[in-house]
């Protein structure tokens, strides 16, 4: 059985092998350091948390550095973005079917911490 953090969340489990499809959030997220661009990143060092609600509840990070991303399953103890979605609305905003700021002014998902970050997710992720 994993052991908690001191914040009580469980251990962060590395998301290495990706799955061959993009159903779920958590298919999505596997693959995010493949779409990865280093280029846009420059020196960017940061954190990107997705809280999913919905019928796939879960929650997910990246961690950004030294030119590369790193997904893992689980909460990171100090996300600099994190985005709080309905597994449906991210899932179409990452396939191009829903616009995503358009999403986010209708309320269809929140985010908090650095939402400038949010700003560079399409660059940063170019090849999802």
């Amino acid at each position: 059985m994993p052991v908690a953090d001191a914040q009580g969340a469980p251990p962060a489990r590395n998301m290495s092998q990706p799955s061959t499809e993009v159903s779920t959030v958590q298919d999505l997220v596997s693959r995010l350091p493949q779409a990865f661009s280093s280029d846009a990143a420059g020196d960017l060092r940061a954190v990107i948390q997705f809280e999913i609600a919905d019928e796939e509840p879960g929650t997910y990070h990246v961690v950004i550095e030294n030119g590369s991303c790193v997904a893992h399953e689980g909460r990171h103890p100090s996300p600099r973005l994190t985005i709080l979605s309905p597994a449906d609305v991210w899932l179409r905003i990452c396939s191009g079917a829903l616009d995503g700021a358009a999403a986010f002014m209708s309320g269809q998902y929140r985010v908090s911490g650095d939402s400038t970050l949010l700003m560079r997710f399409g660059s940063l992720f170019a090849n999802i």
